[in-house]
């Protein structure tokens, strides 16, 4: 029987979130792994909406009679195998846009790509979400509690994702961002988070976990949580607070200038050939 305690101990999860599969080895101290099998979608309280993973040895989802308690791990988007001793969660192929209404307060919540996640209204304790491409955790009259720290990990930041909320209320919490970018033109700019309304705005804004490298190859460095974008400078990224959304910009190092010399030097020889000609 499944017990309710809070230990939830992930020892290794390699090449997780964003990716196609994610190789887990997971203790199953108090918790299950829970994945959902109905491809368009439901309510998130029923439970035949849900396989479960019980043991490190098990070769199969198994039913399960209600849905996932607090500090179980849940999967959205995704099948589950298992071969050579290896728990393997994969990514769904056809990757289904789906909604899922109604959702609970895992420890540790993968949304797939295309996965729309109705969030409870008040979400409970520590939580961890992984973000696929063009995933949202949506909601329409939420708060984040006073306390605790939400942790989404958006990967490469090179979709649509974000959190998406109506009137919502950020209490004296921790709201942390992970992902790895890699920039392709100067400047970058991704929406985390959007609301029509913050009616409340007390939280800390963290995204020190991002890793930004430039198109030049140069990782950029953090310079916090502004409101005003004019304070991010070059070779600098940081959270940007605009109206009801909070914002990741990042701006690009200047070439050093012995690669903007030779690019100078590589420009006047081409005039130089045109001239002759």
């Amino acid at each position: 029987m499944k017990t309710s305690s809070l230990l939830c101990v992930l020892t290794a999860v390699a090449a997780v979130s964003l990716s196609s599969q994610a190789y887990a080895d997971y203790d199953y101290n108090g918790y299950w792994v829970y994945v959902w099998n109905n491809a368009s979608g439901g309510a998130y309280g029923t439970a035949s909406n849900w396989g479960a993973v019980k043991s490190s040895t098990q070769g199969s989802l198994v039913s399960v009679t209600g849905s996932p308690a607090a500090a179980d791990v849940v999967y959205i988007g995704y099948t589950y195998s298992y071969s050579g001793g290896v728990q393997t969660f994969s990514q769904i192929a056809e990757r289904p846009a789906m909604t899922i209404t109604g959702g609970g307060s895992p420890k540790t919540l993968f949304l797939g790509d295309n996965v729309t996640y109705q969030a409870p209204a008040w979400p409970d304790s520590t939580r961890m979400v992984y973000m696929g491409e063009n995933a949202l955790y949506s909601g329409t009259s939420q708060g984040f509690r006073q306390g605790n720290t939400y942790t989404f990990d958006f990967g490469s930041m090179t979709g649509t994702s974000k959190i998406s909320m109506g009137d919502v209320w950020v209490q004296a919490c921790t709201m942390k961002f992970q992902g790895d970018v890699t920039m392709t033109g100067d400047t970058f700019s991704y929406t985390l988070f959007a609301a029509t309304n913050l009616a409340q705005n007390a939280g800390t804004w963290v995204a020190s976990d991002v890793s930004v490298t430039d198109r030049f190859g140069k990782g950029l460095a953090y310079a916090g949580y502004v409101t005003d974008a004019a304070q991010i400078g070059r070779g600098q990224y940081g959270l940007v607070l605009d109206g009801g959304s909070v914002k990741l910009l990042a701006n690009g190092t200047i070439p050093e200038p012995a690669t903007a010399t030779l690019g100078l030097f590589g420009l006047s020889a081409l005039m130089m050939r045109r001239r002759r000609k």
